[in-house]
């Protein structure tokens, strides 16, 4: 049923550099486990809004992509993210270690380097082929189902997140 793993490492502050190139070092630690390279410029746009005005710039952006040999998995870098995605997942060992040794590199190359957020993500699709898609009792424990049972009016339903946040004394989880 697991259809995508994504590991992501936002950055607090952007690295300048990724808006041209992706250094060797890093690169090549990358190119271990994601043969193909394919950078590409992303287009967007950001909205000022102020009291007095909205503005519109335009913004150009490197998104450099690494892909598996099959395109099974991908490493993206931006200059203020990377991260891992997965459509052929094996073990979490595989992937911390794949992750932990890129995210190493950019670590030692920037000193000042922080993260503001880490994230892993296992994605689920279950195709149960019927027409009552909010049944899951017979597939999972009842006690990962009290977000289907809370509202009433499931029609309407389009996703459900579970949440769990911490707070210890010295850090938040």
């Amino acid at each position: 049923y697991l259809s995508q793993v994504i590991v992501r490492l936002d950055l607090l502050n952007p690295i300048e550099e990724l808006k041209t190139s992706v250094p060797k070092g890093i690169s090549d630690e990358i190119m271990i486990n994601f043969k193909v390279a394919e950078p590409r410029k992303k287009i967007g746009k950001e909205l000022l809004i102020s009291p007095n005005e909205v503005k519109e710039n335009k913004i150009e952006v490197m998104e450099w992509n690494f892909y598996g040999t099959q395109r099974e998995k991908r490493c993206v870098i931006i200059t203020d993210a990377i991260f891992l995605e997965y459509k052929e997942y094996n073990t979490y060992e595989e992937l911390r270690d794949i992750f932990v040794a890129i995210i190493a590199k950019f670590f030692n190359k920037y000193k000042d380097l922080q993260g503001r957020r880490l994230g892993l993500r296992y994605i689920n699709k279950i195709d149960l082929g019927f027409d009552k898609p909010l049944e899951w009792a017979d597939y999972l424990n009842k006690d990962l189902l009290g977000l289907l049972n809370f509202y009433k009016e499931p029609q309407f339903l389009s996703r459900i997140f579970h949440n769990m946040e911490f707070n210890f004394s010295d850090y938040k989880l």
